[in-house]
C-alpha cells in the first residue's frame, strides 16, 4: 500500500450505517464532513447491526464497499446473534479480526479512529495506526463500565468492572487523542487520578469532546418528504406530549403511565414511539386500568421523526435516573432530533452540563413523583409565551451541535501533531 496519505482516515464504529440502512448514522455524517473538507475517509462497520434487522451481506464475501456517498463505506461481514449475549460477543471478536485481516486492502490510513461502546474497535485503532505509522484517535461514546455499573449489569468494584476499568485507562493512556461525547470527560479522568498530573499517563490535553449532532438540512428535508399522518396526533384537541425511542426497563416508562393518569383530566395526551421488551407489558397495563390518554405507536422508520415530532407540543426524555453518568453530562442522539424541532423539551435527566438548562430550551430536572412531572407538565403548558421561547432557543442550540460544526472540531484534531 506504500506510504500512508495524510488525508486518509479510517473510522472503525462496529454499529454504524448508511441513512438508507439504518439511523446510526454519526460516522457516515463525519465521513461526508471530512470529504467535503479534502480528507480521504473509509468508514468500517458491521454487516449485521444490533439496532437493525437487515442483514447487508449475503453469502461468505468478507465484506462489502459502498461508494455511493462519495467515500468507501466498508460493511465487514457479521452474522446475526439474534438475542444471545454469547454469539454478540463473537461477532463483536469476529468483526474486528476480520477487519484486521483484510487490512491491507484499503488505503493506507494516516488516522485511524475507533469508537467504543465496544471496546476492541479503539484497541485496534491503536494497533493498526502503530503498524502504519499513523495516530491513533479512541472515541468514547459510552462511559463504560461506569454506565454498565448504573444499569445492574455488572456489579460496581467487583472482579469485571475493575478489569474493564484498567481497560479503559489503558486505552485512554495509549491512544494519541481521546474524543468524549460527554463534555465533562476531564473531569471523570481527573477524577479517576488517571491524568497526569495524579501521576499517570493520560494527558488532559489530548482529551475532547465532541458531543452527537445533526443534519439540519437532512432533518428539514426528511420532515417535508416523509409526512406523519395519524390522525389523534394532528388535530387540534388537547395538549400533545411525544416521547421517542426505546421503551424498555431502562426507560422507566411505567413512570410516564403514572403521570398520565394525574392528567388525564387535564387535557394531556401521550404519543410514545419505539419499542422495546417493555412495550407489550405496558399496553395491557394502560388497558387494564383504564389510562386512556397514552398511546404507544410503536416503532417507526427515523425519516419520519422530523414530521412527527413537529406534531408534539412539548417532547419528552425519560430513563432511570443516572446519578453517576450525569456528573459528566449526556449525549443521548435523540436530544439533538428534539433541538431541531424547533419545539419546547421535558427531560428527567439532570446532569452537570444540561444543554436544556443552557440553552434555555424548556425544562429538564429530577421528579420524585409522578405527581412532581405531571405539575412541571402542566405550569408549561399553562405558559404559551415560554413554550414559543423555549422552541426558539431549541431550534438556535440545535444550530451549534451540526456536522459541519463537529466535524471541523474533529478535524482539528487529527491535524493535531
Amino acid at each position: 500500500m506504500g506510504e500512508p496519505s495524510s488525508k486518509v482516515v479510517w473510522l472503525v464504529i462496529q454499529d454504524n450505517s448508511l441513512p438508507e440502512h439504518g439511523s446510526h448514522n454519526r460516522h457516515y455524517h463525519f465521513a461526508k464532513q471530512l470529504a467535503s473538507l479534502g480528507f480521504l475517509p473509509v468508514v468500517f462497520s458491521a454487516s449485521k447491526s444490533r439496532h437493525s434487522d437487515k442483514q447487508l451481506i449475503e453469502g461468505k464475501v468478507p465484506y462489502l464497499v459502498d461508494e455511493s456517498h462519495g467515500f468507501p463505506f466498508v460493511y465487514i461481514r457479521t452474522p446475526d446473534y439474534g438475542g444471545s449475549m454469547k454469539k454478540r460477543l463473537m461477532t463483536m471478536v469476529e468483526f474486528h479480526a476480520r477487519l484486521h485481516r483484510h487490512r491491507k486492502d484499503f488505503p493506507k490510513p494516516a488516522v485511524v479512529l475507533g469508537s467504543s461502546p465496544y471496546p476492541l474497535s479503539p484497541l485496534l485503532a491503536i494497533r493498526l495506526a502503530k503498524e502504519f505509522g499513523g495516530k491513533s484517535i479512541c472515541e468514547v461514546r459510552d462511559l463504560w463500565p461506569l454506565s454498565l455499573e448504573e444499569y445492574g449489569i455488572v456489579e460496581p468494584g467487583g472482579f469485571v468492572a475493575s478489569c474493564m476499568y484498567r481497560l479503559e485507562k489503558y486505552l485512554y493512556s495509549r491512544a494519541d487523542e481521546v474524543v468524549f461525547t460527554q463534555e465533562g470527560a476531564k473531569s471523570y479522568i481527573e477524577g479517576k487520578g488517571w491524568s497526569e498530573a495524579g501521576g499517570h499517563p493520560v494527558r488532559i490535553d489530548r482529551v475532547h469532546y465532541i458531543n452527537n449532532g445533526i443534519d439540519l438540512g437532512e432533518y428539514d428535508a426528511d420532515k417535508e418528504a416523509f409526512v406523519y399522518e395519524d390522525r389523534k396526533l394532528s388535530d387540534d384537541e388537547g395538549f400533545k406530549v411525544v416521547y421517542t425511542g426505546s421503551i424498555r426497563r431502562a426507560n422507566d416508562i411505567g413512570f410516564i403511565l403514572e403521570v398520565a393518569r394525574e392528567l388525564e383530566s387535564d387535557g394531556v395526551s401521550f404519543f410514545l414511539f419505539g419499542d422495546g421488551e417493555e412495550k407489550v407489558p405496558l399496553e395491557r397495563r394502560c388497558a387494564d386500568e383504564a389510562i386512556d390518554n397514552v398511546h404507544f405507536m410503536g416503532r417507526v422508520d427515523k425519516r419520519y421523526i422530523p414530521s412527527i415530532l413537529s406534531q408534539g407540543m412539548l417532547l419528552l426524555m425519560h430513563s432511570r435516573a443516572q446519578y453517576g453518568l450525569s456528573n459528566y453530562g449526556m449525549s443521548q442522539n435523540k436530544l439533538f432530533d428534539y433541538l431541531a424541532s424547533g419545539k419546547p423539551i421535558i427531560s428527567n435527566l439532570p446532569n452537570s452540563y444540561s444543554i436544556i438548562n443552557r440553552y434555555d430550551c424548556g425544562f429538564e430536572g429530577p421528579f420524585d413523583t409522578p405527581q412532581d412531572c405531571a405539575r412541571q407538565i402542566l405550569r408549561m403548558k399553562d405558559d404559551p409565551a415560554s413554550l414559543e421561547r423555549w422552541g426558539r432557543n431549541s431550534r438556535q442550540a440545535a444550530s451549534l451541535f451540526t456536522f459541519e460544526a463537529l466535524t471541523r472540531k474533529l478535524s482539528g484534531i487529527i491535524d493535531r501533531p
